[in-house]
């Protein structure tokens, strides 16, 4: 069953209303008709199921047959992610969503090569984590925050009970060291992991980590791009915060 992001403003009375390119997209590329099945997400938790009723240039008006409400139980997961070259952001915006972030929070360090916000890519992130919510059937998105520094992501993470920011040259710590047992399906739980850039982080920006009480972490022997890096500790501290599993 085809997935669709819908404005709450347009559902009302057992009736939806699918605008601009999506309809578009549902009738030229997915040739989609009237009787077909649909799933809607309003973004905000709720899941509606329902049939077309009719399709125009403009518009899909959908009848809704059935509206489930998302229940998130498990612990939530933050990504705070250094500011990557080239398309690299788009990935890890993408697998992060996927693999169920929580939150995604942009930053530039001492040793990005780039320096500057774009308002344009950060609008565009936020298109590619709505595709990627339709493919893996996720009804709410991930807050997708804009773009600061280290030093803010840093001072304001008082609120997380876990925080960790991995480092290539940790040589002791692992990931299989952190204990999640105690508070698996805890929602008010909170984990931020911080990745660093392709130049990694600075000594100075690993010393105001440490002094403000997160753990630095290694992934192991090998070094990793940020990107791989960003998507294959989300999906260790996923299975780990017990985020995988399928609910009961």
């Amino acid at each position: 069953m085809r997935s669709f992001f819908v404005n709450p403003e347009e559902i009302y009375d057992k009736i939806a209303r699918i605008n601009g390119p999506d309809t578009h997209h549902l009738r030229s590329v997915l040739r989609m008709q009237a009787g077909d099945r649909i799933r809607l997400f309003d973004g905000q938790g709720k899941i509606y199921t329902g049939i077309i009723n009719k399709i125009s240039k403009d518009q899909t008006e959908v009848n809704i047959l059935e509206i489930t409400e998302s229940q998130t139980t498990h612990p939530s997961l933050h990504l705070a992610q250094a500011m990557a070259t080239g398309k690299k952001m788009d990935l890890i915006i993408q697998k992060a969503t996927e693999l169920g972030i929580t939150g995604i929070h942009p930053f530039i360090s001492q040793h990005c090569s780039r320096h500057q916000p774009d308002p344009n890519k950060e609008k565009r992130w936020q298109r590619i984590a709505l595709e990627s919510c339709k493919q893996c059937v996720r009804p709410t998105p991930p807050q997708i925050n804009e773009t600061t520094d280290f030093n803010k992501i840093i001072t304001n993470a008082d609120n997380f009970n876990r925080k960790l920011i991995f480092w290539e040259s940790e040589e002791h710590f692992l990931l299989n060291k952190i204990d999640f047992t105690n508070i698996n399906n805890h929602q008010s739980f909170s984990v931020l992991f911080i990745i660093g850039p392709e130049g990694g982080f600075s000594e100075q920006e690993i010393k105001l980590a440490i002094d403000h009480g997160f753990q630095t972490v290694s992934l192991g022997n090998l070094t990793l791009r940020t990107e791989t890096a960003a998507i294959a500790a989300a999906a260790i501290l996923q299975y780990l915060l017990g985020n995988l599993q399928r609910e009961s």
